[in-house]
């Protein structure tokens, strides 16, 4: 049941909104106004095409890589005065995960457990938060598509050298298309693999990653290869991996972030696509993508830029402008200057220590 509903819902997850929704975006509220020299109101597509036009009128189709800058620095390095929700994002709790309490290993050549992932996690049928399962691959090419189960962790011995590869794109629905792929609610996480769908019909997932509303679902040190639609999250936090996808590579749903990650776009569209009211963070990140760097889906999403580097071999498009954007918070990344008049700088410093009380106290910092 809860797999033909993933299908249907298809290229637009529903995300929990747990961002701030306004009432009326600001790029609608402009376009209510009377334009002064026309006086004629102007529709928010034409905004969008005014916007897009100066954009690159002034030659902002190359975003230069930067030793180190300031740009969104609001306030005094050190600063504590995080915005809302930018501090959860930053620490979400992994600690949750137990890879060492049951223990079950996959090997080709039939010297360990399994010699299937999938099998291996048949098999497993009693996983909960207090009786977790680790899934240890051996090297191989594992030509299958692997439905992750509940507190469930699958960990390959080496990145490079272990591989899940199945070409099972457009099969109609993201999860259906998914290489690797969790039901939503699903905690469980992913390290130390690379997971490949070599096909290119729409979508081609190699990641469907659906975590907890407490325990969110970890991605760590995984290389992805896909298509359009490269890898979708829900609920999960992305951390030291790679992504190589043509449009939308990055998809990101209701409660997210990503993590000195980089993202590789070879497609017509953006490399991140933000959906419906939720709160992302992209932080310490490179993003090489053709096309632009994100879009926004629908008004209410929250999202925290961070110390990221984008370089881009054609058109620049900070965000799509079509009415459908929340609060864009920046914060030292290369292409600060380029984003929209309405984007909120802010200060992404570490809080720095607390000053010593008396003369005694200082001894704790020599």
């Amino acid at each position: 049941m809860k797999e033909n509903l993933i299908c249907k819902i298809g290229r637009y997850v529903k995300g929990v909104s747990l961002g701030v929704f306004i009432a009326i975006s600001p790029l609608e509220a402009i376009a209510q106004e009377p334009d002064v020299q026309t006086t004629q109101t102007k529709t928010i597509e034409q905004k969008r095409q005014e916007y897009h036009a100066e954009l690159f009128k002034n030659g902002f189709a190359t975003i230069p890589q930067l030793e180190s800058s300031n740009y969104g620095a609001s306030t005094q390095a050190g600063s504590s005065s995080y915005p809302p929700g930018y501090s959860a994002l930053l620490d979400i709790d992994t600690s949750w995960i137990n890879l060492n309490q049951n223990v079950i290993r996959v090997a080709k050549d039939g010297s360990k457990d399994f010699t299937s992932i999938q099998n291996a996690m048949s098999s497993i049928l009693d996983s909960a938060k207090t009786k977790q399962y680790t899934i240890e691959v051996y090297p191989g090419v594992y030509d299958e598509q692997v439905t992750c189960r509940n507190y469930v962790h699958v960990v390959g011995t080496d990145r490079n050298s272990v591989i899940i590869r199945k070409d099972v794109s457009g099969q109609g629905g993201l999860f259906d298309s998914a290489t690797f792929r969790t039901l939503n609610n699903t905690p469980s996480s992913i390290s130390n693999i690379t997971v490949d769908n070599p096909g290119r019909q729409y979508p081609s997932l190699a990641i469907y990653m659906g975590g907890g509303l407490s325990d969110r679902s970890y991605i760590h040190n995984v290389d992805m290869f896909g298509g359009q639609d490269t890898i979708v999250v829900v609920n999960t936090k992305t951390e030291g991996s790679n992504v190589t996808g043509t449009s939308d590579v990055f998809n990101v749903y209701t409660f997210a972030s990503v993590v000195d990650t980089t993202i590789n776009g070879t497609g017509t569209e953006e490399a991140f696509f933000m959906g419906n009211g939720g709160q992302f963070l992209i932080k310490d990140c490179t993003i090489n993508d053709a096309y632009g760097v994100l879009r926004l889906a629908t008004n209410g999403s929250t999202t925290y830029l961070a110390d990221n580097n984008a370089t881009m071999g054609g058109q620049f498009i900070p965000v799509d402008l079509n009415g459908r954007f929340g609060d864009f918070y920046t914060c030292r990344n290369n292409f600060d200057p380029f984003m929209p008049s309405w984007s909120i700088p802010f200060d992404c410093s570490p809080p720095a220590p607390p000053e010593p009380t008396s003369a005694r106290s200082w001894t704790q910092y020599k």
